[in-house]
């Protein structure tokens, strides 16, 4: 008896629970909390984030340009038979032997500092920090289209909530309106038409109201949407309706769009940025100018005359670069 009791109380329990749950009140939304959710779930922004941090490694990777580059080759051969290692001269004075050898290996490294680019270096740097500042205009840009979608959807919902209200009472006003019409028509006072009439205008006010419950809920799911949750999630919004004076004329509204809008600014950005990809396509027209090191180590088994071992070569060059004629490069007329 104890163990059915018991086993009953937790039906309750768990059925009372259940009913609590789905009783319970419609979450509370304000704007700015709105905005929020909006902000931190938003795609679009993460990618605008994100591609701020892909503008700053391009930049980072313009700034290599400017700086020396070193590579290195090694090599190594082995030979089933001894062979002559390098080129030697069968007539060269002095030579005893032939150095021979199954193992042949070749070190080099070399390192390339550029001096003079035409312009292309700087010119890649610039435009990838104006790249990078053309970013960071993205991302604020991208955060004004999200808080003005929010306002739009969460003012929709007000307003939609505003058309609903004014439909339930004019459901009421049609009823009450019916129901005196029917009584003058049951004591003779007003002619079977007026009661028609009346029947007519409730029947459109119902319609009028179904329409306002359904745009009421697009707009709620379009607002559960936009903040990247289900679409079914019940919530209510805080009613901030309310008239405020707008303080600018529009002149002066003007004036602090053109100031303060990111397009405006990233506008500016493409034209330095077109202007600099410019720069870098003439920067083909001038020579490049490389300061080069260079150093070579052979295989230690090669001699000359004396046992006298010299396995390590170094060069310093400079090298001057200048395209005469790219005919990929040169554009015709034609007609």
């Amino acid at each position: 008896m104890r163990m059915k009791c018991l086993v009953g109380f937790a039906c309750w329990a768990i059925f009372s629970a259940a009913v609590g749950w789905g009783q319970e009140a419609p979450k509370l939304l304000t704007l700015e909390e709105s905005i929020k959710i909006a902000m931190e779930r938003s795609l679009a922004l993460h990618s605008a984030v994100v591609g701020v941090i892909g503008s700053e490694f391009r930049r980072k990777e313009a700034i290599t340009n400017f700086l020396p580059l070193w590579t290195g080759q090694y090599s190594w051969t082995l030979n089933s038979t001894p062979v002559t290692i390098g080129v030697v001269q069968a007539s060269t004075p002095g030579i005893t032997n032939l150095p021979r050898s199954k193992d042949i290996y070749n070190y080099n490294t070399t390192v390339n500092q550029p001096l003079f680019t035409g312009g292309f270096n700087l010119a890649t740097y610039r435009s990838a920090k104006i790249g990078l500042d053309l970013s960071k205009e993205t991302v604020e840009s991208t955060k004004m289209d999200i808080v003005l979608q929010v306002r739009v959807e969460y003012f929709t919902i007000l307003r939609a909530e505003k058309f609903l209200a004014v439909a339930e009472q004019q459901v009421k006003n049609f009823e009450a309106q019916l129901e005196v019409t029917q009584a003058f028509f049951d004591v003779g006072i007003v002619p079977k038409n007026d009661v028609l009439l009346a029947e007519v205008n409730l029947a459109n006010a119902k319609q009028q109201l179904v329409k306002a419950a359904s745009d009421l809920a697009t707009a709620k799911a379009s607002f559960n949407i936009l903040l990247r949750r289900d679409v079914n999630i019940s919530f209510e919004v805080v009613d901030i309706l309310s008239y405020k004076a707008f303080p600018l004329s529009f002149e002066q509204s003007l004036d602090e769009a053109f100031r303060l809008r990111p397009e405006v600014k990233a506008a500016q950005l493409n034209i330095d940025q077109a202007k600099e990809n410019v720069k870098i396509a003439r920067s083909g027209f001038f020579p490049t100018v490389n300061l080069a090191y260079n150093y070579s180590r052979f295989s230690d088994d090669f001699y000359l005359s004396g046992g006298t071992k010299e396995t390590d070569r170094w060069t310093v060059g400079a090298l001057a670069t200048f395209t005469l004629w790219n005919w990929g490069n040169t554009a015709f007329k034609v007609g």
